[in-house]
C-alpha cells in the first residue's frame, strides 16, 4: 500500500497507520436486552430471546389478538 520502505506491520506498531481490531458480536438475546425497556412492550411473547425480567403489559399483546380484532373490525366496517 505504501512505498515499501517500511512494512505495514511496523507502521501499525509505530502508530502511523490504523491497526484494525475485531468487532465483538452480540447474540440476539443481548441485542434485545440492550434496547430501552419502554420498547419491550411492543414485543410479542412468542418472539423468543426476551429478557428474563420481561413482562407483558396486556394478555392481548401476548397472543397478537389485538391485531386480529383490529383486522376483524376493519373488515366488518368495509363490508357493512
Amino acid at each position: 500500500m505504501f512505498s515499501g520502505a517500511i512494512s505495514e506491520k511496523n507502521l501499525q506498531r509505530l502508530g502511523k497507520i490504523y491497526k484494525p481490531k475485531r468487532l465483538q458480536t452480540k447474540s440476539r438475546k443481548d441485542l434485545i436486552a440492550s434496547l430501552n425497556p419502554k420498547v419491550w412492550q411492543y414485543f410479542r411473547a412468542d418472539n423468543g430471546d426476551l429478557p428474563e425480567h420481561y413482562r407483558l403489559r396486556s394478555p392481548a399483546l401476548a397472543t397478537g389478538a389485538c391485531n386480529e380484532t383490529v383486522r376483524e373490525r376493519s373488515n366488518a366496517e368495509s363490508v357493512g
